[in-house]
């Protein structure tokens, strides 16, 4: 009788022992899991915070573009038109005036005196040409501008 219950002692300790094992295996495994997924997570909210930013700096050059968005075709806009022209400045770049008036109707390039010297003029087109607006750029630089 003693024996046996040494021996029920002994197959219920190895029992035991290993489903402990089996557990701590199963508590490591899903750790290295949850910490896997924690670095997904944090990822994750990475780029969503990037995303967000970006999303948001469009949404500004969005309501930008908008506010200088004119009818070309309406008289009625003659105003805001002449009011985004007032805000050139000379020496500002193409990139510059485009974002302020937009693409121009017609591009003319061509060199003045010497290959050395290069202008550029930008033709704006308003109201079936009643009123006309034209950018000169002198080596990719504003240099001088008549508003409509």
């Amino acid at each position: 009788m003693k024996n046996l219950l040494i021996i029920s002692f002994l197959f219920l300790s190895f029992t035991l022992t290993a489903q402990v094992k089996s557990d701590l295996t199963t508590a490591v495994s899903n750790e290295n899991t949850i910490k896997e997924l924690q670095l997904k997570i944090s990822i994750l909210v990475s780029e969503l915070i990037r995303l967000e930013a970006r999303i948001q700096t469009l949404e500004i050059e969005v309501s930008e573009l908008k506010n200088n968005s004119v009818n070309k075709k309406d008289p009625a806009s003659l105003l805001k038109l002449r009011t985004l022209w007032e805000t050139l400045t000379k020496g500002m770049t193409e990139k510059e005036v485009k974002k302020i008036l937009g693409d121009p109707e017609k591009i003319t390039k061509s060199e003045l005196i010497s290959p050395k010297f290069k202008y550029t003029v930008w033709d704006y087109e308003y109201f079936n040409h009643a009123h006309d607006g034209r950018c000169t750029f002198l080596d990719g630089k504003l240099d001088s501008w008549t508003s409509p």
